[in-house]
């Protein structure tokens, strides 16, 4: 019975949701839709023969459970794969996401509600803050190196770190209210504010432009941006990138339209760049460093003079209004780290090559084209927002006209430091 109420549809249980037939189950009367138009090819026939080569292997070596161990193998790599998203996973899986849901809870992938209420049980009695990072950046290193921790130590404040692979990935887990703050790069605040989502803008970091370029194989014959048309490109949802790529194309005199845009994470990107499936990556550190020390390639342009590509520190609006003293520290914490970098490159580069899969040198030639300094957001990051979200509407990326200054932190952090 609980199996059935797990896969019932429409509200109604069926004799095939209780398995009393002896024939397959059900099939879904047309294909899942995929979880977006860039993974709608056809599964290559390699990838099958090399599932079942993986399959036979398991069968002989016999273990105890294989159908639950692959099952959860399966439920586990679609929702990585799905971008940590139940829904899309369940579309994927052509299943329902009671189903999913419930089959990750098995996994350990999430949270159970009892583990839930211990958490906020605990929590009561040690305040605890949620932070999101990505695989690089000032919050990676302050995580590396415990300086967070032992700046909020004295507030009796445990700090929860999760870690996403696209700044769209930690907008998403915020918006539902699984983090209170993070720090993402200019695009992704833009789509959270147009879809309404709770989230304020708290300080920013310099421009970085040179951190993110369109870049072909070495041997490609796109020389030009211009030579894109027609052309592949890797893109990834909601990344910096997708402003930068708009005013490139319009630069060399093309539109989105004019290219076949993929929506690829960036290790699936890397993947069909290496192999040649897409033409071009829009790329950004550290992930444009690795690719660079790694494969021969061409950069076609960087964002010097198009894009700001700037880092935000982001929290949930109710966080922020309830705890600003939090906030205060936060980010007087991450000022100090970004100081600390600056001085020290080496240092820093070696305090994240230890998490990162990535040599010192290229992390510490990284860090010196990316100051980690967290600063107030003033007039000219707010008015570099403004143009990018005017852009998103006109190109209709996003469904609304939007006002960044209403989206900035009331009790702006310049204001708490003088208070």
């Amino acid at each position: 019975m609980h199996h059935a109420l797990l896969v019932a549809r429409d509200g109604c249980v069926t004799a095939d949701d209780l398995r009393l037939l002896s024939g397959p189950s059900r099939v879904p009367s047309s294909p899942p839709p995929r979880p977006d138009a860039a993974h709608s090819e056809v599964v290559r026939p390699d990838a099958r023969a090399a599932l079942a080569r993986a399959l036979v292997a398991l069968f002989e070596e016999e273990p105890a459970e294989l159908h639950g161990e692959i099952e959860s193998i399966v439920f586990r790599t679609a929702y990585e794969f799905s971008e940590r998203n139940q829904l899309r996973t369940a579309r994927l899986l052509g299943t329902s996401r009671n189903i999913v849901r419930a089959r990750l809870l098995e996994s350990g992938v999430l949270a159970s509600p009892l583990q839930g209420s211990q958490a906020k049980a605990q929590s009561k009695a040690r305040g605890r803050v949620r932070i999101g990072h990505q695989p690089f950046g000032a919050l990676s290193l302050l995580k590396a190196t415990g300086a967070l921790e032992a700046g909020l130590a004295e507030r009796d404040l445990d700090i929860a770190w999760s870690e996403h692979a696209t700044g769209m990935q930690l907008i998403d887990a915020m918006a539902v209210g699984a983090l209170d703050l993070g720090v993402v790069g200019e695009a992704p605040p833009v789509f959270a504010q147009a879809a309404c989502a709770p989230i304020v803008y708290l300080a920013a970091e310099p421009p970085a432009p040179e951190g993110e370029a369109i870049v072909v194989r070495e041997g490609s014959p796109v020389r030009r941006l211009v030579d894109l048309r027609g052309a592949t490109l890797a893109v990834t949802r909601g990344a910096n990138v997708v402003y930068f790529v708009v005013r490139a194309l319009e630069e060399a005199g093309l539109s989105l339209g004019d290219v076949t845009v993929r929506t690829l994470g960036p290790a699936e990107a890397r993947a069909a760049f290496a192999e040649g499936s897409v033409d071009a990556w829009a790329v950004w550190n550290p992930h444009l460093a690795s690719l660079r020390s790694a494969v021969p390639v061409r950069v076609l342009r960087d964002a010097r003079g198009l894009a700001p590509n700037r880092a935000f520190y982001v929290a949930r609006r109710a966080f922020a209004d309830e705890s600003p003293e939090i906030v205060e520290a936060f980010l007087g914490k991450s000022g100090p780290s970004g100081d600390g970098q600056n001085e020290s490159r080496g240092a820093a580069a070696r305090a994240l090559a230890a998490h990162m899969e990535l040599p010192e040198a290229v992390l510490e030639a990284v860090l010196a084209s990316t100051p980690f300094d967290a600063r107030p957001i003033d007039d000219e990051a707010v008015a570099s927002q403004q143009r990018i979200a005017d852009t998103f509407h006109r190109l209709k990326l996003i469904a609304r006209p939007l006002r960044i200054a209403e989206a900035v932190w009331a009790r702006p952090w310049g204001a708490l430091r003088s208070a």
